[in-house]
């Protein structure tokens, strides 16, 4: 009795699940998404352009693009329309190194970085025996981020290594969730020891080309000539988009793994299915074992903190969206009691959001223009797109899209302060100029900027004039040229020390660079040679 009230349990289940989905045509799915995309581009200006892409059961549901991939020219985003999706980057770094580890008997997950890379060393002893691929893969190595160091020119793919050894550790090894692109970089030099090739090479001919991926670029590599979707940041002082200089998504892109993937609805439809269905490209062939893409999937380290906790937790909202384990370039997640797999992807100018439920054969993916702060906009379409898919009532509709995180949550009122240029300094702006060192990041020049009157700092390809903030030696960077509207600085720290009788500036800390562990430069000249300037 109890074996056919199980049997009965189960033909239940099925035929609900198959009802669910399959009640649901296309053409009204596609009608509903439309009438709650569009709205959601109305209401959020900050996001120009959208692209879309479902899958379910092995077959690809709807790829779409919404609103304009260009203001300057109107041009629609289509669903081969290319958006860069940042960290999802992450999930195609994982599986080709997992892809190429198969090849090597004698290599895995768990072999130690020291032993693909001869002579590494980190700056802990217990790291440099122990840390493997896994480690890096799986933000368990309890690094700071650092992700403004990237904005150095001099910090290529070939420099990463001897960097990573000089980053120290904020918590114990093994024994935190920090998430850490620097680590994906050097997971992405590992790549090409391993395969012997450059890592967007190895890409192409491990993933793109057997899974179909042919209108997927890299930021490192891709022609802006083409059917690509403009960045666009936020004017904090109108609320509305600016675009955004895609020179600073090339020097992102040189982490690799971390962010350089560019992709297209239509490509990512393919990808997701790749995931689905255990390795198998759409004609079939297994490109990777199901035991691999098991190993790819499996939950590796807590995350603590997660992104969608703030906004998408019971009791505050009907429905959690839940991210509770980090697996390799994935999340391991629950919704409406589904596991799902997930990942964000934010960069300057992009947000996406990939969400698959295995047990459903179910993925859909969206990609924008445009700020998303606190991933609301992802969290609330992929919500109502899950709802509609598992035949559930959606608990969002066109007017909470808009008034999110009301009426669950009061709207926090964010009111731009502009910075105040009039503070006077607490000594001549003559004293701080000059060359700073770290030994990490390298140089930073300080200058006098006559036009503006006042100071201005350089790192790599970022400028900022700077202005005192009242406090002794402080001051605040306001982004210039290329990381203008996008980068400003509320703490840098200058401080001195008495020579002779006389106080002298001899080091900066930047605390915007990295505020769990600010980067101190020593200043090593008071000439500064305009030539040596990148930015």
């Amino acid at each position: 009795m109890a074996g056919t009230n199980v049997l009965f349990t189960v033909i239940v289940i099925l035929i609900y699940n198959a009802y669910t989905i399959d009640s649901i045509s296309t053409a009204n799915l596609e009608a509903s998404l439309d009438e709650y995309i569009n709205a959601g581009l109305k209401c959020h200006t900050k996001n120009p352009g959208l692209a879309l892409a479902i899958v379910k059961d092995g077959k690809v549901i709807l790829t779409k693009g919404y609103g304009v991939r260009d203001l300057s020219t109107n041009s629609p985003v289509t669903d081969r329309t290319i958006f860069g999706i940042a960290s999802m980057s992450k999930a195609f770094a994982s599986t080709l190194l997992v892809k190429l580890l198969a090849k090597h008997s004698n290599m895995s997950i768990y072999t130690d970085i020291a032993k693909i890379l001869p002579n590494f060393k980190f700056t802990t002893h217990i790291r440099t025996d122990n840390a493997n691929i896994r480690d890096l893969l799986s933000h368990t190595m309890g690094f700071p981020a650092h992700n403004l160091m990237r904005l150095d020119p001099k910090l290529t793919r070939d420099d990463i290594a001897s960097r990573s050894q000089q980053v120290h550790s904020i918590h114990p090894f093994r024994d935190s969730y920090l998430y850490n692109n620097l680590m994906y970089g050097l997971a992405s030099v590992v790549a090409e020891r391993i395969g012997g090739k450059r890592w967007e090479d190895l890409i192409e001919e491990e993933l793109y080309t057997p899974l179909g991926m042919s209108g997927s670029s890299f930021m490192t590599k891709v022609d802006l000539s083409g059917n690509v979707a403009k960045g666009y940041g936020t004017d904090d002082a109108t609320g509305g988009p600016v675009p955004i200089d895609f020179a600073i998504n090339r020097r992102w892109g040189q982490m690799g793994g971390s962010t350089n993937i560019m992709s297209n609805a239509v490509d990512i439809s393919k990808w997701m299915l790749f995931h689905l269905s255990k390795g198998r490209n759409q004609a079939g062939q297994q490109i990777l074992s199901e035991n691999d893409m098991a190993t790819l999937h499996r939950r590796r380290n807590t995350i603590t903190a997660p992104t969608s906790e703030k906004y998408f937790s019971q009791p505050q909202v009907p429905v959690s969206s839940l991210e509770e384990n980090y697996a390799l370039g994935w999340k391991n997640g629950v919704y409406r009691g589904y596991k799902v797999l997930r990942h964000t992807g934010t960069t300057w100018g992009y947000s996406s959001l990939v969400t698959l439920i295995p047990d459903m054969n179910l993925g859909f993916f969206t990609t924008m223009t445009g700020d998303d702060p606190g991933y609301k906009f992802r969290y609330l379409l992929h919500n109502y797109i899950g709802d509609l898919l598992l035949g559930e009532t959606p608990w969002l509709n066109k007017t909470t899209l808009c008034s999110f995180p009301e009426p669950w949550y009061n709207q926090s009122t964010s009111v731009y302060h502009p910075i105040n240029k009039h503070i006077n300094p607490t000594r001549s702006l003559n004293y701080y100029v000059g060359v700073y060192h770290n030994s990490m990041y390298g140089n930073l020049h300080v200058t006098m900027n006559t036009s503006a009157n006042t100071l201005q700092m350089n790192y790599g390809i970022g400028s900022w004039l700077l202005y005192p903030k009242g406090t002794h030696d402080k001051f605040v960077g306001e982004g210039t040229n290329i990381v203008h509207k996008i980068i400003d600085l509320s703490s840098i720290q200058f401080h001195s020390s008495n020579l002779h009788g006389r106080s002298t500036i001899d080091s900066v800390k930047v605390i915007s660079f990295e505020t769990r562990a600010p980067p101190v430069f020593t200043k090593t000249s008071s000439h500064v040679n305009t030539g040596n300037i990148v930015g």
